[in-house]
């Protein structure tokens, strides 16, 4: 039996078990636990209140708990999906016929689904022009750093959430929504009896609202965009592979195995990959304590 076939037969067992509670004792009992490693995103790390939610959320959108923890972020209060997860919700579910992806030119994004049943597909386009207009071109940041990536994220976003509302349950898209922080002002109230005179004079004794903070990037005093730092984000399995990396014994290795079942597509083969060959080196050079279990 091969690793892969090993570690998914493991991982689908792990699904069934410990990591599908059946009341709310063992669901809080798994949320303290995982908020405890830091193999999940930070925004979770330390707060079991944050991770039941996700997890719960993720369950009603049909995601496997560390599926939810990857692909739901809080924003602003609010829950949202990465828009990787937002087009993979759709594309597995039965009812989505395609989604197709494209640019007419560097400016303009497009995003057209077809949803079974229908009888057109739902178009969305974003541009340039509109990020021009929304105030998005040119902020520090992905919108500098990776314009494509983001006018392909916005369409991305009006287009799934028009067609699949069902399957999205109005869940809000990540991209969108920390681009979408307004800031209000309340004017203080005026008697409507007073003269121009004493409504100015009351205006200017108001107090005066603080100037918003420059965004990330911004210098405070010069309003200059400072050279911005590398926008990639940072490897989730990073800790993981420094582990496997690091094991000097079949039985350091094989601790690590229940990480690497957990983890799902792309970052799964690479665990995957990087357990394999670390383990074929500790044989070849027979550094184990103990057999590893097949």
């Amino acid at each position: 039996m091969t690793a892969l076939v090993e570690l998914k037969q493991q991982s689908r067992a792990l699904s069934n078990g410990i990591l599908n509670p059946a009341n709310l004792a063992e669901a809080l009992e798994m949320a303290g636990v995982l908020c405890k490693s830091n193999l999940i995103p930070k925004d979770f790390q330390g707060n079991p209140g944050n991770v039941l939610v996700a997890i719960q959320w993720g369950m009603e959108l049909g995601l496997a708990p560390m599926q939810s923890l990857q692909s739901i972020a809080v924003i602003n209060g609010r829950p949202s999906l990465w828009g990787d997860a937002v087009i993979a919700l759709c594309k597995s579910h039965p009812v989505c016929e395609w989604i197709r992806e494209s640019f007419d030119d560097d400016s303009t994004a497009v995003c057209i689904a077809k949803r079974k049943g229908d009888p057109e597909p739902v178009e969305r386009r974003f541009s340039m022009d509109d990020a021009k207009k929304a105030g998005l071109n040119g902020k520090a940041g992905p919108w500098t750093q990776y314009p494509r990536r983001m006018l392909q994220m916005r369409a991305r976003s009006w287009c799934l959430r028009d067609a699949f509302p069902d399957l999205l349950r109005g869940m809000a898209v990540a991209e969108e929504v920390q681009d979408s922080v307004v800031a209000t002002v309340v004017a203080p109230p005026i008697d409507a009896g007073t003269t121009a005179t004493a409504r100015l004079k009351s205006k200017l004794a108001a107090p005066q609202p603080a100037l918003p903070a420059p965004p990330p990037g911004v210098d405070a005093e010069t309003g200059e965009v400072l050279p911005a730092a590398s926008a990639e984000p940072a490897d989730p399995i990073a800790d993981l592979l420094m582990l496997i990396s690091e094991a000097t014994t079949l039985e350091e290795l094989e601790a690590n195995r229940v990480a690497v079942a957990a983890l799902q597509n792309g970052n799964k083969r690479r665990a995957i990959n990087a357990w394999t060959e670390k383990k074929a080196a500790l044989q070849a050079a027979g550094n184990h304590s103990r057999p590893a279990t097949e």
